[in-house]
């Protein structure tokens, strides 16, 4: 059991009592993040990706350390979904975890977050659902003073693996209760019916690689990877 499983069961008892949670209201001066949907190109093929925009039109949130989270989250999907604010340490009534307190947001529904920042720092913003594997994420920034004055061009990147496959279906492969992950499962040592002196990997038999001691297993591959598609 990790530590946000406990804490859930846990609270379950005291959160139950505590709805609804009072949140602050949102200020005249808070930034709207819109959490949506953007299509892209992967590999010369259109794909729909979720989105979490800015009040200035760009993916994420720029902010200044010492200043306040002061954030209306508004979801524009069809479906619920929630943020976590990973780096952050906002109260634990706010900290995006679904029912962990706070139930996750309906289709259209707007929740306000006012929180202090803290201290600089490259941060960034999540669902703690499949939705994360759909590129639900964002880049959270926290400028410290030092950032301000700095003449330096800022460039944010974030880097994320990407699969044509629904996340349902990756994470089938990886319980081993649908498709194998990447499309074929590599055959493991021991066995029954397996050649001790070679490993059948993506139709390949390793045993018959230039090179390969017929009597060794080479590294056998991680079950547990996803063959991404970018």
């Amino acid at each position: 059991m990790n530590r946000r499983t406990f804490l859930k069961a846990a609270l379950a008892g005291a959160t139950a009592a505590a709805l609804p949670f009072p949140l602050r209201a949102a200020t005249p001066s808070a930034a709207r993040l819109t959490i949506s949907t953007r299509s892209l190109e992967v590999n010369g093929k259109a794909a729909t990706i979720y989105s979490l925009v800015g009040p200035d039109g760009r993916p994420g949130l720029t902010l200044n350390a010492g200043s306040d989270f002061d954030v209306i989250l508004r979801n524009s999907l069809a479906e619920d979904t929630l943020i976590h604010w990973h780096g952050l340490m906002p109260p634990w009534s706010q900290d995006g975890v679904p029912g962990l307190p706070m139930p996750m947001l309906a289709a259209g529904e707007e929740r306000s977050y006012h929180f202090p920042v803290g201290a600089g720092g490259t941060h960034w913003m999540h669902a703690h659902t499949l939705q994360e594997q759909n590129l639900l994420a964002a880049p959270l920034i926290v400028r410290g003073a030092a950032d301000g004055i700095a003449d330096e061009q800022e460039v944010v990147v974030m880097l994320h693996d990407f699969s044509f496959k629904p996340a349902a279906e990756l994470l089938a492969g990886l319980r081993g209760t649908g498709t194998p992950v990447g499309g074929a499962m590599a055959a493991m040592p021991g066995m029954p019916g397996m050649d001790q002196g070679s490993m059948a990997m993506g139709g390949m038999d390793m045993g018959d690689m230039p090179g390969m001691d017929h009597g060794a297993m080479p590294m056998a591959m991680d079950l547990n990877d996803i063959a991404y598609d970018a």
